[in-house]
């Protein structure tokens, strides 16, 4: 399933797919079962604390309808209980020429790492010109630019999260005169979360005290 770290070999019949955190387990086996799906969750001292998993066995005896309906629900739970840990590859990386030529037509050089502050959270971030971008936290995805709505109106970051609502930053370059650095700018301005429009915050991009050797070369 997308997203889900799956373990096992490919001739053998069980398929471990990793919970991880130890809260999980109930969580994953109880929404499984309400939808109609046993499965088998293995945790501490049968494995290390930290790597609880579900197991999942299959035979002869499962028909492809049984085993998609099963994915279905699988896919579900992992969204509803958080447990899709792995990079998909979702949405496609800008490469780095196309990266490069977006932040020249907006005269905005946004590649390098960055103090964040959110409305939700406050953290470093890490905007590397392979077009993909990194929270302190360990969250990641992929990003691009684009001119504002109208003259005047900046540019506009998007940060499209590998497993959070993806986000559109209307983003204004501020004076920020707190460091001598060859990008000596903050950006300012308001989060629009994706789909879910009405929810709206401020965003600040300010360069780390230290950033006078992490200017993109």
């Amino acid at each position: 399933v997308c997203a889900l770290q799956v373990l096992g070999d490919e001739d053998s019949p069980v398929i471990p797919v990793m919970l991880y955190n130890p809260a999980k387990i109930p969580a994953f086996s109880r929404e499984c079962l309400a939808r109609k799906l046993a499965v088998v969750v293995v945790g501490f001292p049968a494995t290390p604390l930290i790597k609880s998993r579900v197991r999942f066995c299959i035979s002869a005896a499962h028909t492809e309808s049984d085993l998609i309906d099963a994915l279905r629900v699988v896919d579900e739970v992992a969204d509803k209980v958080m447990v899709k840990y792995k990079w998909t590859g979702r949405p496609n990386v800008s490469p780095a020429a196309e990266v490069a030529s977006q932040m020249q037509q907006h005269c905005s050089a946004v590649v390098g790492n960055w103090d964040a502050e959110h409305c939700t959270w406050r953290d470093s971030l890490a905007i590397e010109a392979t077009g993909r971008f990194a929270r302190g936290n360990g969250d990641q995805g992929s990003w691009k630019v684009k001119p504002g709505a109208g003259e005047g109106q900046g540019m506009i970051l998007c940060l499209d999260w590998d497993r959070w609502p993806s986000e559109e930053l209307q983003l204004h370059v501020m004076d920020s005169p707190r460091v001598n650095t060859p990008r000596k700018h903050m950006f300012k301005g308001e989060s629009h979360i994706i789909p879910e429009a009405p929810l709206k915050c401020d965003f600040i991009l300010r360069p780390p005290p230290d950033s006078a050797h992490h200017s993109p070369k």
